[in-house]
């Protein structure tokens, strides 16, 4: 059982985003994504997940051996996908409406691992630091975790949040059953991984283990003055 990514593109107002990628991603796995900014990772994630504005894609992705191409968002998380994104929007929801209150035990383990203050489940979202959005959305994610979870930039306003702490909530949502896929810069999140693929230019570059992509990485990208040209493209 697998997400599978095949010949997929795409193109935003005639400039192409991403490149005819193909990939898998294995069930019970945490899967690790690299790349520089602006390499089209978030733009695979929002195709993955059938934003709106992510529709008109070409290629196939297929969930288990079910083509997902005439889905949309609402239809996609139905059949078990999720994505914590790297910044969540202040909109003006009252955080305690946001939870379902059978879960209220677990709430509050998990705000007190988190370093959330109780005060924070009485206020809006638009009236939180984005820190505290972010933590909230990850709270949501570990109450009812997705088949496949995507999570953009997991340390994103985080910067107080040990690499323990991460590595915690992704045994915990395997134990729950997820496959994850995770996007990170960071190398120590990467290396909680099983397998790891290099993005440039809206393409695949690069895949292996989590040790051989980020070696990879910091050999070529750390250093990289000409992002979106990369110099050697595997398979």
């Amino acid at each position: 059982m697998a997400l599978v990514l095949e010949n997929v593109n795409l193109y935003v107002e005639g400039k192409r985003i991403l490149n005819g990628i193909s990939h898998r991603f294995d069930e019970g796995k945490i899967h690790i994504i690299l790349g520089n900014n602006g390499v089209g990772k978030t733009s695979l994630a929002k195709v993955i997940m059938g934003f709106e504005e992510y529709r008109g894609y070409e290629g196939n992705i297929r969930l288990d051996g079910v083509s997902l191409d005439s889905l949309g968002l609402a239809e996609r998380v139905e059949k078990g996908l999720s994505m914590v994104p790297q910044h969540i929007p202040p909109v003006p929801v009252v955080v305690r409406d946001i939870f379902d209150f059978e879960s209220a035990g677990d709430i509050g383990q998990f705000m007190k691992k988190l370093g959330l203050r109780k005060k924070a489940m009485n206020m809006r979202l638009d009236e939180l630091m984005p820190g505290d959005r972010k933590r909230l959305d990850m709270i949501l994610t570990m109450l009812k975790p997705r088949k496949y979870v995507i999570i953009d930039e997991p340390d994103q306003d985080l910067d107080t949040m040990s690499a323990d702490f991460f590595r915690e909530m992704f045994d915990f949502l395997r134990a729950k059953g997820c496959t994850l896929i995770v996007i990170t810069h960071r190398e120590e999140i990467a290396l909680m991984g099983d397998e790891a693929g290099l993005m440039c230019a809206g393409m695949m570059v690069r895949k292996g283990t989590p040790e051989e992509v980020c070696a990879y990485y910091k050999m070529i990208c750390d250093i990289c003055d000409h992002i979106n040209e990369p110099e050697e493209v595997e398979g």
